[in-house]
């Protein structure tokens, strides 16, 4: 199950749960290298991102969730949103 992005994905849950943002951080770019073609995987770290005061980093991850499904308004308005920031 290390290959499997769903393994990865239940157990960054988890983490995020038990408040190990780091640890679920690395745990969605691992889902991301196996499966990288999914914009909701973006998106999810994305949001987690943004949860742990990185934005920019939020920002790359959103733009690249459009990049997979641009007819998504929800990243659209985060890229909106976070390239307003100062």
């Amino acid at each position: 199950a290390p290959d499997e992005p769903r393994y990865h994905i239940e157990y960054a849950g988890v983490l995020e749960r038990l408040h190990r943002l780091a640890d679920a951080e690395q745990e969605y770019r691992q889902v991301i290298r196996l499966d990288p073609r999914d914009a909701r995987r973006h998106m999810v770290l994305a949001d987690l991102l943004l949860q742990i005061g990185r934005p920019t980093a939020a920002l790359t991850e959103y733009r690249n969730a459009a990049a997979i499904d641009p007819g998504e308004p929800y990243y659209k308005a985060q890229i909106e949103k976070l390239s307003g920031m100062p």
